[in-house]
């Protein structure tokens, strides 16, 4: 027919920068987009890069989570609080 549909990335990075360019970029103004896609690079993509979408569950981002609070004592956690609970 033609309508030929573009294939869905299955790493994370990949499909992040599908949403971006397919979906994301549409929505909003060239201003919010900027923000997105920095926000994104800079503390969701260190952490997602590589994995398998089909890799990506709950128990997967608690994990990253916990190592990304990990160095920040439970005490300060508390005090500010943000202590995480699973």
């Amino acid at each position: 027919r033609g309508d030929v549909k573009p294939s869905v990335p299955t790493h994370f990075q990949g499909f992040a920068d599908f949403y971006f360019e397919k979906y994301r970029s549409r929505k909003v103004t060239k201003q919010t987009l900027e923000n997105n896609l920095y926000r994104y690079q800079k503390h969701i993509r260190p952490y997602f890069r590589t994995i398998p979408m089909k890799e990506i569950t709950p128990s997967y981002c608690r994990g990253e989570l916990n190592k990304a609070y990990s160095y920040l004592s439970d005490e300060y956690l508390l005090k500010e609080g943000k202590k995480l609970v699973w």
